[in-house]
Order: C-alpha cells, then structure tokens, then sequence
C-alpha cells in the first residue's frame, strides 16, 4: 500500500517497495470528488487502457494517461497524467504482484459450460477477484470464510453496495487452485473473452 502526493504530470514515478513489479494495481485519489477508480493490470498494452474498480465497465481508454505501463518496474510504478491515478490532492493504492505459494495474478479463457475452468494456483484460495477484461460484467468476489465447503454460491460485488450474492455462481475453492461450475457471463462467458484474477492464500490474508 502506497501513498503520496501526486503532480498529475506524465512520466512521473513512485516507488512501490515491493520485490518485484506490480501485476495489479487499484488507486485511489484522496479528496477528489467525482474521480474513478482506475485499475492496473498486466496485460495492458496501452497507457490509456484501465479497468475501474467502482465500475463493472469492459477496459477502456481515456482522454488523459492513467499509466505509463513502460515505465512499470521492479522499483516503481509508472504513472500517467491524470488525477485519478496522479492527483496532486494525494493517492493511495494498492499494489499485487504474484509470489510462489501467497498470491497470483492472471487470467483464464472461459469454456461458457457447466463443466468450467480449472486454475492452478499452485495454492489454495482464501480470497479471488475475478473480472472479465473485455465485458461490462461486475468485480465478483469469493473467500473461503462464509461458505467453508465446495461448492462455494456466496460472492460480493467490487463494484457495488449490493448485499451479498448468493446463487448462479458457483465455484469450487481447492486445495491447489479453484474450478468454476457455472456458465454464468460474469465467471465463465463466452469462450474467448480473458477474465483477469487476483487470488490469495490463507498466509497472505491472515
């Protein structure tokens, strides 16, 4: 977790204190009123490309650089010109990267069946955050605290207030990586679109 003042000039930088480069990245502009909430990801291409994670939109572009994903490194995060992600009025954001055993950050291809996914993680999941890159479909989130056997139906909404969910998503939380059972559009749509996760283990949240 980081925080600073930022210039909302592009090419700045500022160092992350991680052992390695950033995978995920969520900001947030501290008193700014009306600014999204934009996330970083390591499958971008463009500087201009972003999710948000106060919104359930596909990536997009933006008028202003959110990032300078060239820039991203070992040492620091690269950011763009805008106040959402380098406001002068101060940041803070949230930093993930994939360390062996703790935390992983990638994507998987849906198969839009019942019989989805399987994802090694090489761990077993206390904490996933799924979204598909390409769709307008929500942050769904699930741990291993409220359902405590597989499989898994209550999930939570990034995106939204919204009270706790708790059907037509079923997931299968594994000793070594997790197994979607539903062909629903925000876990398992389509048979191309990438849906980006962030999944952490026990040692990493407890």
């Amino acid at each position: 977790i980081v925080s600073w003042t930022g210039n909302t000039t592009a090419g700045a930088t500022v160092k992350h204190g991680m052992a390695g480069e950033p995978e995920f990245i969520i900001a947030i502009a501290r008193n700014e009123s009306g600014e999204n909430k934009p996330v970083y990801h390591k499958f971008m291409t463009s500087d201009n490309d972003h999710l948000k994670i106060n919104e359930n939109n596909a990536q997009g572009t933006a008028g202003t650089t959110i990032w300078d994903v060239s820039a991203m490194s070992s040492s620091v995060i690269g950011l763009g010109a805008a106040a959402q992600s380098n406001s002068t009025n101060g940041m803070i954001v949230f930093c993930f990267r994939s360390v062996v055993g703790m935390c992983k950050v990638a994507q998987y291809i849906p198969t839009n069946a019942l019989n989805g996914p399987y994802v090694n993680l090489g761990f077993s999941p206390a904490f996933l955050l799924i979204k598909c890159i390409a769709t307008t479909n929500p942050w769904i989130i699930f741990d291993n605290a409220r359902n405590t056997f597989n499989p898994v139906t209550a999930y939570l909404l990034g995106n939204s207030d919204a009270t706790e969910g708790t059907s037509g998503r079923d997931i299968d939380l594994l000793s070594n990586g997790f197994k979607i059972r539903e062909n629903d559009s925000d876990t398992n749509g389509g048979t191309s679109n990438a849906y980006l996760y962030v999944a952490m283990s026990e040692a990493a949240i407890g």
